[in-house]
């Protein structure tokens, strides 16, 4: 009726073959994204910079840095998934926060009151909604960037 799932820690883990091929698997993946090169390193001191830029163009005045710090992060993100990454005052970034922030915001209180909600069909309808929304953005962006993409490799010599 219910999927219980045994955690058995790292101690008691089972590492066998098939731990091994997906840990080989999932460490593949990261190296494509530039997890232990210095790409990634590089896209997160670019964004730190603006960061900055971003915290001096306030001239000392108070401010919120919720806002410039959520833009970094999702900017750090976006250059690694996307490799673009978006201005400060873009409004395709607000959307993109906005939406984020409206689906972690209708989820997140309800699961962590009860985490059994997930497979009630109401919650579950109302989750899979907010996910698709996300997810249209997203393919939305992916598509803009494939065809800029074939587009530059159509037009270079090579």
């Amino acid at each position: 009726m219910f999927n219980c799932y045994i955690v058995t820690g790292i101690l008691a883990g089972h590492y066998d073959a098939d731990f091994r091929r997906r840990h080989r698997l999932y460490l593949s993946v990261l190296k494509q994204f530039g997890f232990g090169q210095r790409l990634m390193e590089s896209r997160i001191q670019v964004e730190v910079s603006e960061l900055v830029k971003q915290v001096r163009l306030t001239d000392g005045r108070p401010f919120d840095p919720q806002t410039v710090i959520t833009r970094c992060v999702f900017n750090v993100i976006s250059s690694i998934i996307f490799g673009h990454r978006y201005d400060y005052d873009s409004s395709a970034l607000d959307e993109l926060i906005h939406r984020t922030h409206e689906c972690i915001a209708s989820i997140v209180p309800e699961l962590n009151w009860c985490p059994l909600l997930r497979f009630v069909p109401v919650f579950r309808r109302k989750l899979v909604a907010h996910v698709d929304s996300a997810t249209f953005a997203a393919r939305k962006r992916l598509k803009r960037y494939q065809r800029s993409f074939v587009s530059q490799l159509i037009s270079s010599p090579n």
